[in-house]
């Protein structure tokens, strides 16, 4: 083989080499922006599984009592009470919505995934639901926050999804 042909030859393979280092490049980064979605679909799957725990509760305390009637915001309890009893560990055991108030849960999900919930619930204002409020309405917020923290989190950062479910009382005589 000539000097031209060795060099045709090295000058293909170096083609060859770049357009393979180009494509397990754009493959790579497919695959890591796949995973990235997928995290997103599961902690949005597990806030949707809250949601539906939370709606299934009472509003308040005073209506786990079937003989009492709440015909003022006064009648429910104070935001200062809200949580559960220390010794509830899961949402199983709720008695009523706001029983989410500072709770911290570990999901683990499928393909060793393991997700952080926090919740925060508020009394908020009827016309606004944006406007926390200090006294007690008919209306209640529930904030949660879910990250993944395994497998742990790249150079990106820790990605946080905040979802929010509304819940009133309004009794119809």
């Amino acid at each position: 083989m000539s000097n031209i042909h060795t060099i045709l030859a090295l000058g293909a393979l170096v083609i060859l080499i770049s357009i393979m280092m180009n494509f397990y490049n754009i493959f790579s980064h497919s695959w890591y922006t796949m995973d990235n979605v997928q995290l997103g679909i599961d902690a949005t799957g597990i806030s949707t599984n809250y949601k539906q725990i939370a709606h299934a509760l009472p509003f308040d305390a005073a209506l786990l009592d079937s003989t009492v009637t709440v015909t003022s915001p006064a009648d429910l309890r104070p935001a200062h009470q809200f949580g559960a009893a220390d010794s509830i560990k899961a949402p199983s055991q709720f008695e009523k919505f706001d029983d989410f108030h500072l709770f911290r849960d570990t999901t683990a999900v499928p393909g060793g995934r393991i997700f952080v919930s926090e919740f925060e619930v508020y009394y908020v204002e009827t016309t606004n639901i944006q406007q926390v409020s200090s006294i007690q309405t008919f209306t209640k917020r529930l904030d949660m926050k879910i990250w993944r923290i395994e497998p742990p989190p790249g150079p990106e950062g820790i990605d946080t999804v905040r979802a929010s479910t509304v819940m009133g009382y309004y009794q119809f005589n």
